[in-house]
């Protein structure tokens, strides 16, 4: 089955990486740009994510994508169906120090599970952890399982706002400012809220800086510092 969506804007968010809060920052926004709430596809009212077959299934099946012109949710840059068949749009990507992003993905979703903290796991369960998340950001991105570094760059630039976190608030004002500006709307900065926030970070220093040492070689990482240095010509 081939999709046939034409959105205006995606955020294509990668787990924990400031998803939920800028959810509701850009549905405020294109409210404000005259799209109705059913021309917007969030995560935050449907709870779906467009990760795989079956959920771009479930989102066809269930969802007026003929009305649908914003798409907010976790969904990969040019993968499966869906995304590749996408039509000429605008986009935001938002990437994180990959050490703070493992950290924060397991105390979001396995400490809640588990109860073991990570400097409680033994040294494979630790390296085997990292080395699955410590690459998430260029494979989502890359729209491979096994991502080079020129692919993703590459795709980077076809992305309109690629921006970090520790610039949140920078990058969503720019991204609003911006909107507004080329629908000649008056200019709407909504407030930024700070959601889904995982358990409290207590990990050591010595567990924190062997994560850090497994991310040093990351695409991740590199993918970072590169945005970072674009961010430069912004901020």
């Amino acid at each position: 089955m081939t999709c046939k969506i034409n959105p205006d804007f995606v955020f294509y968010h990668v787990p924990k990486c400031g998803g939920t809060s800028a959810y509701t920052f850009l549905e405020d926004l294109f409210i404000h740009l005259s799209y109705k709430k059913d021309n917007i596809f969030s995560h935050t009212r449907s709870r779906l994510h467009l990760v795989d077959a079956s959920s771009c299934q479930n989102f066809t099946k269930h969802y007026p994508i003929e009305k649908i012109k914003v798409i907010l949710c976790h969904i990969k840059y040019k993968s499966l169906e869906l995304s590749k068949n996408f039509s000429t749009h605008r986009s935001l990507f938002i990437s994180r120090n990959p050490t703070d992003r493992v950290i924060s993905h397991y105390n979001f979703f396995n400490l809640r599970e588990t109860n073991i903290a990570l400097e409680d796991l033994k040294t494979d369960e630790l390296m085997n952890y990292v080395k699955k998340f410590k690459n998430v950001a260029s494979s989502w991105i890359s729209g491979s399982q096994t991502p080079s570094l020129d692919q993703v760059i590459k795709n980077l630039e076809e992305i309109t706002y690629a921006g970090t976190l520790e610039n949140f608030k920078k990058l969503l004002t720019h991204v609003a400012q911006t909107e507004c500006k080329i629908r000649e709307k008056d200019a709407y900065i909504p407030q930024i809220p700070h959601k889904n926030v995982g358990k409290k970070n207590t990990l050591t220093k010595e567990t924190k800086d062997l994560i850090r040492e497994m991310c040093e070689d990351s695409l991740d990482l590199k993918l970072h510092k590169h945005i970072i240095e674009k961010e430069k010509k912004y901020y």
